[in-house]
């Protein structure tokens, strides 16, 4: 039985690990992960539009926050994706 993956974060890491967008800042990111994970939810039809309005502020500090976490030791986005792409990534 395979676990169980969290949309979100699946979300969050293809955007983390996109090497083909160079400059991005920090808000752009979130910006993003947040409406990919927002038009997922809406294409299900399982969350009514005012849910979403209320889930987007807590769905961005949550990102945010995974964003901190994963690139803790990098000045940037930018530079957490160059240190990435010259190593291996485990799964």
């Amino acid at each position: 039985m395979k676990p169980y993956t969290d949309p979100l974060y699946t979300i969050f890491e293809k955007h983390l690990y996109n090497f083909i967008i160079e400059e991005q800042s920090s808000e752009d990111f979130v910006r993003a992960v947040v409406h990919d994970y927002l038009e997922s939810i809406r294409s299900q039809g399982t969350i009514s539009v005012r849910t979403i309005e209320f889930l987007e502020q807590d769905l961005k500090e949550e990102v945010t926050e995974m964003l901190r976490k994963k690139t803790y030791g990098h000045y940037s986005l930018a530079q957490f994706r160059q240190a990435c792409s010259r190593t291996p990534r485990s799964s």
